[in-house]
């Protein structure tokens, strides 16, 4: 199948003519030229900055597959078939092309243009410019990886299931090079190699919040490693982003009553991505969870900030994009989330209730909040409280629920009725592990997971 041209790959690379045929005057000494390869750090940079080519965009599906949205048989019946497939835990998800499969090695594919180029280019015209435009296609295509990671792998649990498959981890844009999958542990190294080479690379703050910085590996670190249950090095990661910077937003000074009361870019903001949108995320049957909305106190501003009432439930708008989009990239919130919970798991309890009470001071009337209690496994419980009910819609859940179902005390049953049918998702289910696309199977040969 070698001389076959993958189907991703066919459209990654009509993506990048697309792409640098829109950049200004970029293909003006060139026309004759059917592909235009990038021959300036300036060229490489703008692949890099190609938010509406999807380098900013993270992960929908897992969103659909957790347990923070509900919708009822209406709505059901209005959504697509890879959402409904994705809503019921379907064995197969998938009819042939898989978006967020492609979208994400998109990013891995630009990315290794960038690095490739990069070798044709002396480092001594330009040290520091050649080394952050390094730094960031290393992060875009660490990533990448964790995003296809936390979709379409198991849970990692180092010296466990080592050998259990992860993804294809693709290091050239030579589209004719086949990419069995690697195995979970290289898969989740190479993240981190890619990652822990950036910071060395990057400037400690962006430019702009579109691009990754120190600050952003920093923050992506602890996120892996913290699905990795590394609490030391998620808790290392986290303290060294936050000694960059730690501003959080006071709730008091919100709009709440605004449609959507958080600016884009705004102070909490580390690196900025927008969900994949999928039809379910803009359909007014798609509901938050009673659940979860009864959760918040009655002083926690949050419960204006992040909602508002429809005639089907609560809405969901307390999105870091300021639009209808959801936010899943980056903020300080989670870090100080990430920090607590491993102070919590190291046995710092009085560090993890400190940690969580400057969060929550500034999500509550001011005045009002009385401090985070509890020990041992009651704190630790309260704190992954205040997770699902900071990071709702954020992106984050579908790999939380992945990671805490390791541990019995925190493992959760998943349930859905549609046309007064139940579905359930089990702890540990295979069917956590979305289905490769069809169509990459086909024509790769790689193994396909097991639901």
């Amino acid at each position: 199948m070698k001389y076959k041209l993958k189907p991703i790959l066919t459209i990654m690379i009509i993506s990048i003519i697309h792409l640098l045929t829109s950049c200004e005057e970029f293909l003006d000494e060139k026309p004759e030229k059917s592909i235009v390869v990038p021959e300036s750090l300036e060229d490489l940079q703008k692949l890099l900055d190609a938010s509406r080519r999807g380098m900013n965009d993270g992960p929908g599906l897992g969103l659909l597959s957790g347990d923070e949205l509900l919708t009822n048989d209406n709505g059901f019946g209005s959504y697509s078939t890879v959402e409904q497939n994705t809503y019921l835990w379907k064995q197969s998800i998938f009819e042939n092309y898989g978006f967020e499969w492609t979208v994400f090695y998109q990013q891995v594919f630009y990315a290794n243009v960038v690095l490739d180029g990069l070798k044709a280019l002396p480092r001594e015209d330009d040290p520091e410019g050649h080394d952050q435009v390094r730094g960031r296609a290393l992060f875009y295509r660490a990533n990448a990886f964790y995003n296809l990671l936390s979709l379409f792998s198991p849970a990692y649990v180092p010296g466990q299931n080592d050998g259990a498959l992860g993804i294809p981890l693709r290091l050239g844009p030579d589209i004719n090079l086949d990419a069995s999958r690697a195995s979970l542990a290289d898969s989740y190294e190479k993240v981190i190699e890619d990652l822990k080479e950036s910071v060395t690379l990057l400037p400690q703050m962006p430019d702009f919040k579109s691009r990754p910085s120190q600050w952003a590996a920093h923050a992506l670190l602890s996120r892996v490693y913290l699905s990795l249950g590394d609490y030391p090095n998620a808790l290392d990661h986290a303290e060294a982003a936050l000694s960059i910077e730690d501003d959080l937003l006071d709730f008091n000074d919100l709009d709440l009553e605004a449609t959507y009361p958080f600016e884009q870019f705004n102070n909490e903001v580390i690196f900025h991505s927008e969900m994949i949108s999928h039809g379910f995320i803009r359909n007014s049957n798609t509901v938050v969870s009673p659940e979860i909305y009864g959760s918040y106190e009655e002083n926690d501003l949050r419960k204006q900030a992040f909602f508002q009432e429809n005639s089907f439930g609560m809405d969901f708008k307390g999105t870091y994009t300021g639009t209808v989009t959801y936010f899943c990239g980056l903020a300080t919130d989670e870090l100080f989330l990430n920090k607590s919970e491993c102070l919590a798991r190291i046995g710092d309890s009085d560090g993890a209730k400190e940690t969580m009470d400057r969060l929550l001071e500034h999500r509550f009337v001011s005045g009002t909040f009385e401090g985070t209690t509890g020990e041992g496994d009651v704190l630790l419980v309260n704190i992954l409280t205040e997770r699902k009910k900071e990071l709702l819609c954020r992106g984050t859940r579908w790999a939380d629920l992945k990671r805490l179902n390791k541990a019995p005390e925190f493992a959760k049953t998943l349930e859905r009725t549609v046309d007064g049918q139940s579905y359930q998702l089990e702890p540990g289910s295979k069917r956590y592990v979305l289905p490769i696309p069809p169509d990459e199977i086909n024509v790769s040969g790689i193994v396909q997971n097991e639901r």
